[in-house]
């Protein structure tokens, strides 16, 4: 994560960064990322919330699987 927000405060500061672009930038030697899909984090949390607000049950605590980047792209074409 260091990483990640290290170059993305250097992309700000330098007005080159620019929404959707991916982070982080490629790296020098073949590696194989893993991580988790935010965007399915980020959805839950906000549905959650709203059916909170309408009083709706709601799960104590959901997972989230972890993903290899090829799979994550492999996601982003399923997408709505």
């Amino acid at each position: 994560m260091d990483a990640v927000l290290a170059h993305l405060c250097r992309r700000l500061a330098d007005g080159a960064w620019a929404p959707g672009e991916r982070l982080p930038p490629p790296a020098a030697v073949p590696v194989v990322r893993l991580g988790y899909d935010f965007r399915d984090l980020i959805r839950d949390a906000t549905d959650s919330i709203a059916a909170r607000r309408t009083g709706q049950p709601t799960p104590d605590r959901k997972l989230f699987p972890a993903l290899f980047e090829p799979e994550l792209e492999s996601t982003e074409n399923r997408r709505p």
